[in-house]
């Protein structure tokens, strides 16, 4: 009967550790899935500045070209 209670005690603790690893499978897992799309929106924002600096870059070329050419100084 001692052998038969350790032999229960004993599976229920297998099931247990083997509960506790699918648990952590999983949230391993999904922690996984978000930091990619943390990185992927982190990405697009960075894409985004970028456009916003080169439009700004590109306006402020175009108004210091437009003032030389109103100054006289394109010639």
């Amino acid at each position: 009967i001692k052998s038969q209670i350790e032999s229960i005690a004993t599976q229920k603790a297998e099931d247990a550790v083997e509960k506790a690893r699918i648990t952590l499978q999983e949230y391993m897992m999904e922690r996984k899935t978000h930091e990619k799309l943390k990185e992927n929106a982190f990405e697009v924002f960075k894409q985004e500045i970028n456009k916003e600096e080169s439009k700004e870059v590109d306006e402020l070329t175009s108004y210091v070209y437009g003032k030389r050419i109103i100054d006289g100084e394109g010639t």
